[in-house]
């Protein structure tokens, strides 16, 4: 099955070798270009494309842009996005709305062809998750949320040596069973950006992965979200920490369990 491949540069003397050297690698898949954030946006939604190759700095829309409506559309999320950057600008800006590599320009063409590879083996893998989406909320399961996604998080921000993780853990508690249009009032007011990642782990416990997010922007979050959800009774555990992503997430739970014990809407550990 022909898979496809989108370029997106506004400079043809880089978009058109690639796609010159795709045509021979990838002969039996779809190579598309594009010159800019706006036109590739129309190109997905016409081609659905596995593989992005983008370019950080265009005119009418830029990478970033294009990189984060990607991410916020539920249909386009799991597109592998590789972006290009001259001496590491917007490297940044782009882990946090959702690029899954970075590679620097100009790019040997063999690292490109094996980030291609890489990134028709995640899309796959992503897709597949499908059956992994808990069917209410729209998220992840918690399983699946454990691994591979948290695994694959962390390599990541190894990858580029960000790795410091906020988890947000919290539970809402109720009397009596919670109703699937609570579950979905509570998705619809997390207001998700295109990097962080969700799960319902069941019994009306929801876990928020903030990628690159100090404990002071955690706060905030926290905080909106006890605001506009006032009238439900939540705890929160929060873990913001630069140590290994599955300790995080058990301090999290640690930290979940001591807010319910106590009493107290919020506990949060930096450990």
């Amino acid at each position: 099955m022909s898979r496809t491949i989108l370029i997106v540069d506004d400079q043809e003397d880089v978009r058109g070798p690639i796609a010159d050297d795709f045509e021979l690698e990838f002969e039996e898949d779809t190579i598309l270009t594009a010159e800019n954030g706006e036109q590739a946006l129309e190109v997905i939604a016409e081609h659905h494309p596995e593989v992005i190759i983008m370019d950080i700095n265009m005119p009418v829309m830029d990478g970033i842009e294009c990189c984060r409506r990607i991410r916020s559309n539920r249909t386009t999320a799991g597109i592998y996005i590789i972006m290009l950057t001259g001496r590491g600008r917007g490297m940044s800006e782009g882990l946090q709305v959702g690029a899954d590599v970075y590679l620097n320009k100009p790019c040997p063409i063999e690292d490109l062809i094996a980030q291609v590879n890489r990134g028709f083996e995640t899309f796959a893998a992503r897709h597949t998750s499908v059956s992994a989406m808990h069917e209410t909320t729209g998220l992840f399961d918690g399983q699946f949320f454990m691994d591979p996604l948290l695994k694959e998080e962390q390599a990541r921000a190894h990858r580029y040596q960000s790795a410091h993780f906020t988890l947000v853990r919290f539970r809402l508690v109720e009397d009596a069973t919670i109703s699937d249009d609570t579950l979905r009032r509570i998705v619809k007011h997390m207001a998700l950006r295109g990097s962080d990642r969700a799960a319902y782990m069941g019994n009306g416990e929801f876990v928020v992965l903030l990628p690159n997010t100090a404990v002071e922007q955690a706060e905030i979050y926290v905080s909106r979200l006890r605001s506009v959800m006032d009238h439900y009774r939540l705890h929160f555990g929060v873990c913001s920490s630069d140590l290994d992503i599955d300790l995080c997430m058990q301090l999290a739970g640690d930290a979940l369990n001591e807010a319910e014990s106590s009493g107290q809407p919020v506990v949060i550990t930096t450990e």
